[in-house]
């Protein structure tokens, strides 16, 4: 067996560490967000799907690009938030979805959060843009 596919078994079967959460697993279903596999571009949902998707994700090509017009496309998200170093990925969102200007797309908008002190700037963008989703439905 795959030492990648090990390690996720064991992820998904764990208990979590944090406070007052312990008898709970880390990974629970059904999930309270929708998840979608870099591997299927669709979305999954069990415990079992983790484990060989997270595996799989190590050995297969990431279907990166896909997943995004699934949730673009399919699943109409107009709100988009990259958590990490740099801003890579807002812009490649932002390319893939139609961004205008620097930072929105109709009814919505793309955020990255690069540093704890762009939480809230991105908070009250994602407020800021709530109406526009609703008055676009």
């Amino acid at each position: 067996m795959w030492p990648a596919y090990n390690v996720m078994r064991e992820l998904v079967s764990s208990k979590s560490r944090v406070r007052g959460r312990e008898d709970q697993d880390i990974i629970a279903f059904p999930a309270l967000v929708e998840c979608v596999s870099n591997v299927s571009a669709r979305p999954f949902g069990s415990a079992a799907d983790v484990q060989d998707l997270l595996a799989r994700q190590c050995l297969e090509t990431v279907r990166w690009w896909d997943s995004i017009k699934y949730l673009d496309q399919e699943q109409k998200v107009r709100r988009w938030v990259g958590i990490g170093p740099g801003k890579v990925g807002r812009n490649l969102v932002g390319k893939e979805v139609g961004m205008r200007g620097m930072d929105t797309v109709k009814g919505g908008g793309v955020w990255a959060i690069t540093d704890p002190i762009e939480i809230e700037e991105v908070l009250k963008g994602l407020e800021k843009t709530e109406l526009l989703i609703e008055e676009e439905e």
